[in-house]
């Protein structure tokens, strides 16, 4: 067939467009044409909603940061974080403690008789963060201690005996440093709470006895405060102004895992996935706290003859990681694992 008389006919005859846009009357023959056409309804869309959008941003901008609790919008995140602490912040029971320099000077009142307002704001913003009273739990407790601009390692020194003094048990503690930093180039003040992830210690240290706390003290002799203190800054733009409190965490040990003084059900000895071991190899019931060590023991070669082998693996392990010497306790001293030496007790017997 000739092509020129086939578009002489396509011209006389038109076919009839059959793909019509969604935004207006339009009819197309071919779906690319609609796919180009609707583009340009695209492009006025995306154009409209950036201005929509910069609109809405300004206005945002114009009216400010809302509070999450209230109504109430404020300029800047600063006066937000102020209104929450003064506002929302729950302060528990307790009242707040004295601030630790009393009629003497604050650490805000210069020498030539000047005030630091900004240092004096934030201190006095994040007060119920800086002087929050203690917390006692039946397994941790929270003590914190505000500090004097002078503290020095005596100081934590004598809290660290306050807390030996009320404890009734051995126990594990760490310590976190509260502080205010400085940012070099906007002059901005920031409060950097205590946080038990960013503690001085690598891990809980053990307290049996009044010496260990001043083992504690000569460990905090040999520590570089400053380094621990920008170690958790934000980055090195971040200057010290004043360390404010200290917060010791400490993890009770008067839960002891060994032998149960009330019997276990019945329908649970009865169980066949059970194994009780409530009594030795003559039916007397055990009175020793080794329970851990025959449940490992059971555990690792099918019997009981190697409760003994463990118990001196584990006292071994605690002398030599924990710095804790059980090495001269007997097997019917051992007062038990505690519930804070679990992780400890996993490590050491990681590899059977």
């Amino acid at each position: 067939m000739n092509c020129a008389r086939v578009r002489h006919e396509a011209s006389c005859n038109p076919v009839t467009s059959t793909y019509t846009c969604a935004s207006c009357p339009a009819r197309f023959d071919s779906v690319r044409q609609l796919g180009e056409h609707a583009a340009v309804h695209q492009r006025k869309r995306a154009a409209t909603e950036s201005v929509a959008d910069s609109s809405a941003a300004k206005q945002k901008k114009q009216d400010g940061l809302q509070c999450r609790h209230c109504v109430e919008r404020f300029p800047g995140r600063r006066e937000l974080h102020a209104h929450y602490m003064a506002a929302h912040h729950q302060r528990g029971d307790g009242a707040l403690q004295d601030t630790p320099w009393g009629e003497d000077s604050a650490p805000w009142d210069e020498e030539d008789g000047r005030v630091d307002e900004e240092l004096k704001v934030c201190y006095q913003t994040n007060s119920p963060l800086i002087l929050e009273p203690h917390s006692i739990g039946p397994v941790i407790s929270t003590f914190n201690f505000a500090v004097r601009p002078d503290m020095n390692v005596e100081d934590i020194g004598r809290h660290l005996l306050h807390i030996y003094d009320r404890q009734q048990h051995s126990f594990r503690i760490n310590i976190s440093l509260g502080m205010i930093l400085r940012h070099v180039e906007t002059g901005e003040l920031r409060y950097f709470r205590p946080f038990s992830n960013q503690s001085v210690f690598d891990e809980p240290i053990y307290v049996a006895k009044r010496s260990d706390i001043a083992r504690i003290i000569s460990r905090l002799r040999d520590i570089d405060f400053m380094a621990e203190i920008y170690k958790n800054r934000p980055d090195t733009k971040w200057r010290l102004v004043l360390v404010t409190n200290i917060r010791c965490r400490i993890y009770t040990t008067n839960f002891i895992l060994g032998a149960v003084r009330t019997p276990l059900p019945h329908a649970v000895k009865c169980l066949q996935s059970i194994v009780a071991l409530e009594n030795d190899c003559k039916g007397l019931p055990y009175t020793d706290r080794l329970c851990a060590f025959r449940c490992l023991s059971l555990y690792k070669y099918n019997d009981l003859s190697h409760v003994t082998e463990l118990y001196i693996q584990w006292k071994e392990y605690l002398f030599s990681k924990c710095e804790t010497d059980i090495r001269d306790i007997l097997p019917h001293q051992f007062e038990g694992v505690q519930l804070t030496e679990l992780a400890h007790f996993e490590t050491c017997f990681a590899s059977m």
